[in-house]
Order: structure tokens, then sequence, then C-alpha cells
């Protein structure tokens, strides 16, 4: 899922940038091959790739005057790998928007469908660690406050 974060406050010179939940997150597919994302560590890479998390670009404002404050906001303020990446207008239709839940019958319930992976990801990694905590005779490690538990 690709994040298209909407900037607030251009003109300021320090703008906010928001994911709106229902409508700002994208199919990764829409997003052009060899195109500048962000990554999940801040960073700038080519296109689109597997291991990167938590890709994600900026929606350029339509308004000129906002339009220009954003171009040179991103020029002003380079990240490592290059410049925050604007959104390819490509991406920003409806064919690659992640559908949110409704009571209409044709919805694909995109945001639904994620969510549910998330949940059985979650759900298998707890199974793996509890069988291999039972099955294997392996001792669970303390919880993050008991460090005076720890081996040495």
């Amino acid at each position: 899922m690709l994040r298209a974060l909407v900037g607030d406050g251009w003109s300021s010179g320090a703008p906010s940038f928001v994911i709106v939940p229902i409508g700002n997150l994208y199919r990764p597919e829409g997003y052009p091959a060899n195109t500048p994302v962000g990554d999940h560590l801040g960073r700038v890479r080519s296109s689109v790739e597997t291991d990167n998390w938590l890709p994600w670009c900026v929606v350029k404002p339509t308004e000129s005057t906002a339009a220009a404050a954003a171009e040179s906001y991103v020029a002003s303020h380079p990240l490592d790998g290059g410049t925050m990446p604007f959104c390819p207008p490509s991406l920003l239709v409806a064919q690659f928007r992640m559908q949110q839940d409704s009571l209409e019958a044709n919805d694909l319930r995109d945001l639904e469908n994620w969510a549910t992976r998330g949940a059985i990801n979650a759900g298998f990694a707890v199974f793996q660690y509890l069988q291999q905590t039972v099955s294997h005779g392996l001792s669970p490690k303390p919880s993050y406050d008991r460090c005076e538990q720890l081996a040495p």
C-alpha cells in the first residue's frame, strides 16, 4: 500500500503532512517504474520495491500559488537520496485508490482485506512464537522491563 501524503500550510514554509485513511492510500502497482518514491527510513528510492515497508509520495497541490510553495519547500529540504517525491498524476486515479468499506455490493473492500491480512500475519507470528516456546522447550524471553532476568 502506498501512502499519498497531503501537505497543509505550504505557504508558511512549515507544512504538516497527513494521510487520510479513506482516500489517500493507493495500490503500488499504480506507481510508474523508475519514479522516485519515499521509503520507511525517510530516504528516497528510485522506484517502488518490495523491501520498502512504507512507500510514500507527496500530493502536489493543484492551486498554482500552493504548487509553487510546495516546489520551493521540496527543493530546499532534501532527503537522503534526493528530494521529497511528488506523486505522479497517473497514480492519483480511482483505479489505483484503495477502496473504502461501504454497504455497496460492488465495493472491493480493499482496506478491510488489507487489515485482515495484517491481523492474520500477527496471529501467525504469535502461533510461531508459542509453538517454538512450548514444542521445542525454549524459554520465553523476559519482557522489555525485566532486564535483570536476562542470563549473562
